[in-house]
């Protein structure tokens, strides 16, 4: 015969596994930097190419800052300017903020301009949202044709949200790098060139290229060789 006792104790015992399992899947599904879905290759090139186009506040608004600096009278001056981009809903349905701390110098001799800053990229894409702090350094040389040949280092820090159900907070870090950008100098159009990029997203590690081939396009290029088209 059962003993009263020990049924109370056996219903006590499954309750507290019940509520176990359940703060358990709570927590999985909570946790800041943890995916509760896989990261795929597509899903790292998005991020980068919202880390590198201008309407998401991306390196390429970055260069064209460097670009119209490099054009302002005075030389030998140490400056500190910030700049800000607000992009609104349109067709795209994009949302952005940036803004940056710059402090940069004109050489007198060759017109060629140095520039760190540091600051925030936020914005809300078709996909993904994000909210990161960055920091990155940027040269324009000027060349003999009138263009200006870029140089930069860039990271981007922060998280990522897939815009699907139940899609947690990603950690994400990237890191650019490109030495020969060759921009327009009126239109700050970049015309040729290619960036170093890496990506870490959580638990996940692509990297690869963004190579520039004129007429506004891109292609990112990463672990499996696919290639992705960039509209600039």
């Amino acid at each position: 015969m059962e003993k009263p006792g020990f049924k109370l104790i056996f219903n006590i015992i499954l309750v507290i596994s019940i509520l176990i399992i359940i703060l358990t899947i709570t927590s999985c599904k909570t946790n800041s930097g943890t995916p509760n879905y896989p990261v795929t290759e597509e899903d790292a090139a998005e991020i980068i190419s919202n880390g590198v186009l201008s309407q998401f506040g991306g390196v390429l608004n970055h260069i064209n800052n460097g670009v119209q600096f490099a054009q302002r009278p005075g030389c030998g001056v140490t400056c500190d300017t910030t700049t800000t981009l607000t992009a609104q809903p349109g067709p795209t349905s994009i949302t952005a903020k940036n803004n940056l701390q710059w402090h940069y110098q004109l050489n007198c001799q060759d017109k060629s301009f140095t520039g760190t800053y540091t600051g925030s990229i936020s914005y809300s894409g078709q996909h993904f949202s994000a909210d990161n702090t960055c920091s990155g350094t940027l040269t324009c040389t000027p060349q003999q044709t009138p263009t200006y040949k870029i140089a930069f280092n860039f990271t981007i820090d922060g998280t990522d949200i897939k815009k699907t159900v139940d899609a947690n907070t990603l950690k994400t870090n990237i890191t650019m790098q490109g030495s020969d950008i060759l921009v327009e100098k009126n239109s700050g159009t970049v015309t040729s060139g290619q960036i170093q990029v890496a990506i870490h997203i959580s638990y996940y590690n692509y990297s690869g290229t963004v190579k520039f081939m004129g007429n506004r396009m891109a292609s990112i290029v990463l672990n499996s060789g696919t290639s992705y088209s960039l509209s600039l």
